[in-house]
């Protein structure tokens, strides 16, 4: 089939989107970024009336846009022979094999099947997260302040989830959840490296991402954009069909800017630009860096994007979106059915997005990749969907 051909006499549909979207106070500003094989088509930024300027090359939270950069390690060392995806996770964290699972009447039942890495990359090992509303033990990561609080190291997180029971049998149900914490843990033992400097080493400096870190260095904090919206990390999720309003929130309890020691995650915590992120993307496109460095063999970069979910776990639901047509592949969604999709797209495309509104997505069949930026949790806009949806009307079969 011919790839989708940009239209060049097109008026920027992402400019309207975003237009509308800061024009009516939904967001402070939006930043992107549509290119086709590389190449930049659209680039640009919109500001509500009354914020101030954009630094240059703005800094933003990402939250869940980590989890991607972390599996994508795992793959690697996948790849190299140093972890399987069948592994049993208690292989190297040896409490994960004393789990129970909170059934849907409120019992403890015992383990059946163990956590593998593979359910950990594919959110299938029962675990949860606290901001779902429909889920029984998202009340228990509330109370233990699972998200909440940033000021606890990744070790002392994941001794904390193993007091506590899964929501769900490994397998049983695909479900959002704190596994990439989890997978994060069982990287550092394989590797005998901290997260961070795993990062850097296999991610960031092969990429150049020079404005990527679980921190912000104090001489480059004049970057990073404020924060706003509804609620804050760890708090439940609420449906709600109102307009966003502007609400100004501190979220360095529970995303610190400056460095230390403590804070780092597997699910979210990284701050990057959109510069460095689309490097990134360059990477989930071609399994090699902007320089020509492969990172992945072609065998284990078609691994990485095959869909690992059974029909039968969906359609994905995520709180109260329904993720129709989508699947999920070792890094984030893929679609398998457009005609069941909300949001215009094809078979293939993927990615993911993060809680304060950031977002992106790959299209390998047609050479098409975007990015969308912002801060505001809670979001009623789904704002990357929105600007995915905008930008294929700029193209023509």
């Amino acid at each position: 089939m011919k790839p989708l051909q940009f239209n060049q006499d097109a008026i920027s549909r992402l400019q309207q989107q975003a237009n509308e979207l800061v024009g009516a106070n939904q967001f402070n500003s939006i930043e992107w970024q549509l290119a086709q094989n590389g190449k930049p088509l659209d680039t640009g930024a919109a500001l509500a009336s009354h914020a101030a300027p954009l630094p240059e090359s703005p800094i933003y939270r990402i939250y869940s846009m980590t989890k991607p950069i972390v599996s994508f390690v795992a793959v690697q060392l996948i790849e190299e022979g140093s972890l399987a995806l069948e592994d049993h996770v208690s292989r190297f964290i040896p409490a994960m094999a004393r789990l129970q699972v909170l059934n849907k009447v409120g019992e403890l039942t015992p383990l059946q099947t163990p956590i593998t890495i593979a359910h950990l990359l594919t959110h299938t090992a029962g675990f949860s997260y606290d901001f779902l509303p429909e889920c029984s033990l998202a009340e228990k990561y509330r109370e233990a302040e699972i998200s909440s609080k940033g000021d606890r190291s990744l070790a002392e997180v994941i001794g904390m989830l193993t007091a506590l029971p899964l929501a769900s049998q490994p397998g049983e149900q695909w479900r959002y959840s704190v596994a990439t914490d989890v997978l994060a843990h069982v990287l550092e033992n394989v590797t005998g490296q901290a997260l961070p400097d795993l990062l850097q080493q296999r991610i960031f400096t092969p990429l150049d991402m020079q404005d990527t870190a679980f921190f912000v260095p104090e001489d480059q904090q004049h970057r990073l954009l404020p924060m706003f919206g509804s609620r804050e990390l760890g708090q439940v999720m609420v449906e709600s069909d109102e307009p966003n309003t502007l609400n100004s929130i501190d979220v360095n309890a529970s995303y610190p800017v400056a460095q230390s020691g403590n804070f780092y995650r597997g699910g979210h915590g990284l701050y990057s630009t959109l510069d460095d992120y689309l490097k990134f993307m360059h990477v989930l496109q071609t399994a090699q860096s902007p320089a020509k460095q492969s990172l992945l063999t072609k065998a284990a970069f078609e691994l990485l994007w095959r869909n690992r979910i059974k029909p039968d776990l969906q359609p994905l639901i995520l709180g109260y979106n329904v993720m129709g047509g989508y699947g999920w592949n070792l890094m984030g969604r893929v679609m398998l059915d457009p005609t069941q999709s909300a949001v215009k797209s094809v078979t293939g495309e993927g990615g993911w997005a993060g809680a304060a509104s950031t977002y992106f997505w790959i299209d390998r069949s047609n050479g098409i990749s975007g990015i969308a930026m912002a801060q505001y949790i809670g979001s009623t806009p789904h704002l990357g969907a929105l600007m995915q949806h905008a930008a294929y009307g700029m193209f023509k079969s």
